[in-house]
C-alpha cells in the first residue's frame, strides 16, 4: 500500500506544480497557454485538438516557453499535420512515415 500511497501524492506534486506554472505564466504567455496545461494535461501528457494549425503551433510554443521557469520541458510533440511537425525541431519529433507521408505517431497501448 506504501507505493500506491506514495504514487499518488507524487503525481498530485507533479499536476500541482504544472498548474500552478500555467497560472503564474498566463500573464506574460497567455490564457491559450494556460488553459493547454490546466485543462489538458494528465499526468505528464497534454492531448488537445485544434482547428487550425497555426494556432496549434502557437499554443504550444508558448506553453514551451512557459514551463521552463519552473524548470519543465513540454517535448516529445506528435501531431496528425505536417504543417505543426515542420514547425518544431527535429530533435522533439519521431516521425514515421504513413502512407507516403511523414506524421508523428505515438502509440502507448500494448497488443495482446
Amino acid at each position: 500500500m506504501w507505493l500506491c500511497v506514495r504514487q499518488l501524492f507524487l503525481t498530485s506534486c507533479a499536476i500541482y506544480g504544472l498548474k500552478r506554472t500555467a497560472m503564474e505564466g498566463e500573464k506574460e504567455f497567455g490564457t491559450a497557454a494556460r488553459q493547454f496545461v490546466v485543462r489538458h494535461f494528465y499526468m505528464d501528457n497534454g492531448s488537445k485538438s485544434f482547428s487550425k494549425a497555426m494556432k496549434a503551433v502557437d499554443v504550444l510554443k508558448k506553453a514551451q516557453e512557459m514551463l521552463p521557469q519552473s524548470n519543465l520541458r513540454l517535448h516529445k510533440i506528435a501531431s496528425n499535420n505536417a504543417e505543426v511537425m515542420r514547425t518544431f525541431p527535429g530533435g522533439s519529433l519521431q516521425l514515421m512515415a504513413v502512407n507516403g507521408m511523414h506524421l508523428s505517431l505515438k502509440r502507448n497501448w500494448r497488443n495482446g
